[in-house]
């Protein structure tokens, strides 16, 4: 997958889980528009992660099985993330996206009837 394409898909699951989860337009916005392809790269294991948490957060606001305060902080924590990797310090990017997947847990499946 290239870089464009893997934008593209952050983007638009950036887009699906502001609508989904009602966090503030504008903040979204700016996660979409992380400066140009020219003067910023996102490490492999940081897009990885980014994937992970983004699922993470769409699977719970589903779910509603966390309060959305807790998913609002725990995109802004994502973006933190995202630019702590477009700044270099993956590590740190990394052990930021792990604390907001453990924070937030597994999603328990429930039955709708």
């Amino acid at each position: 997958m290239s870089r464009t394409q893997t934008l593209a898909r952050i983007g638009e699951a950036l887009r699906r889980l502001c609508t989904t989860t009602g966090i503030i337009l504008a903040t979204c916005s700016v996660a979409v528009a992380t400066g140009s392809e020219e003067d910023a790269t996102l490490a492999p294991i940081c897009a990885e992660r980014e994937v992970q948490v983004i699922t993470l957060l769409e699977d719970h606001a589903l779910a509603q099985d966390v309060a959305s305060d807790r998913l609002g902080e725990a995109g802004l924590a994502r973006l933190e993330a995202q630019m702590t990797c477009y700044q270099g310090r993956v590590a740190e990017a990394v052990s930021i996206y792990d604390r907001i997947i453990v924070e937030l847990g597994t999603v328990i499946a429930r039955s709708v009837r």
